[in-house]
């Protein structure tokens, strides 16, 4: 039931963008990590900025009201991931990804898809434990309003995602959200 409040949750986190109180401690980071290879297998659409709005939300319902994530096998551990990839900036598309990583593919159930990502660095930022609406929020304000200004050109646009404990609580919960670097 707290996950269909996850599906509003990831729908604002990407919408507002709007300024971050500098004396707020929200929000730390980034630290920078290197992951290997990311299999990941979930639910996934295309979109951009303008429709997702209106698709994050349902895509994430869909995802835990039809009982997606216990038919994912081999899942690498407990978390829940919004990935964004395939970005097109000259259209100004990208596409969504809701699911898990894992270690291995095979015995997809249908409607799910398998995607897999290079070893890369990230920039992992850390929100303090809050609200969980709040904080994620939060967290792609300081992305946008203040890393990335200073930081665009870090930047890979290949895989960014957001980094859930599967029984997170909306009420005090921790955000992750990596982003990829060069």
């Amino acid at each position: 039931m707290k996950f269909y409040i996850l599906s509003f949750l990831v729908g604002i986190s990407l919408v507002s963008f709007m300024g971050c109180d500098k004396k707020e401690k929200i929000v730390s980071g980034p630290q920078v990590k290197e992951l290997d290879r990311i299999i990941f297998v979930g639910l996934s659409e295309k979109m951009n900025k303008q429709t997702m709005k209106t698709k994050i939300g349902p895509m994430w319902q869909r995802f835990f009201k039809n009982g997606y994530m216990p038919q994912i096998k081999h899942k690498a551990n407990d978390k829940v991931y919004g990935l964004y990839t395939d970005y097109d900036m000259k259209k100004g598309t990208f596409t969504t990804l809701v699911g898990c990583f894992v270690t291995k593919t095979n015995d997809l159930s249908k409607g799910l898809v398998a995607r897999t990502f290079p070893a890369s660095k990230y920039a992992m930022f850390t929100t303090k434990k809050g609200p969980m609406i709040e904080m994620c929020k939060k967290g792609w304000e300081h992305i946008y309003n203040i890393w990335m200004k200073k930081n665009k050109e870090k930047a890979r646009y290949t895989a960014d995602f957001e980094e859930y404990e599967a029984t997170a609580d909306l009420k005090s919960a921790v955000v992750k959200i990596y982003i990829s670097i060069k």
